[in-house]
């Protein structure tokens, strides 16, 4: 066979497989999709853990940023102001840099400062939701 006529079959046989993949998910997918979720499926417990566990992982990466920059400007006053340890936004390729070990001291304190916060704010978020609920009672 030449060339040109196995890249003819070869797209004719993508085409057709396309079209019946087209046809067939068009009555499975309505048949396989599940029913949604009713508001009484779930406990209220498991919902506001749920949102709890959503807004503290959320909250993770925003924290670690502050924290960091709150890091580098502690280091900068706390060495008297020396350029060489401007925080983040105006560092340099001579600024001071932590050791980049997954132990370093400094490392895992942001990661423990930012984690409590973020707990913190999903834990405000959890009560101030509750309470409202507490005094329907």
């Amino acid at each position: 066979m030449h060339k040109k006529s196995m890249k003819k079959i070869v797209l004719i046989l993508v085409l057709i497989t396309i079209c019946l993949s087209a046809l067939s998910s068009q009555t499975v997918a309505s048949a396989a999709l599940p029913a949604p979720y009713s508001s009484g499926e779930f406990p209220e417990w498991a919902r506001v853990l749920r949102r709890f566990e959503v807004i503290s992982i959320g909250v993770f990466p925003v924290a670690l940023f502050y924290t960091r920059v709150g890091f580098d400007l502690y280091r900068y006053s706390t060495n008297g102001f020396e350029s060489q340890y401007l925080p983040w936004p105006f560092k340099s390729e001579y600024s001071y840099k932590p050791e980049t070990s997954v132990y370093n001291q400094e490392q895992l304190q942001t990661m423990l400062i930012a984690g409590l916060f973020s707990l913190a704010f999903a834990g405000a978020d959890a009560l101030i939701r509750w309470i409202p609920r507490a005094s329907d009672n």
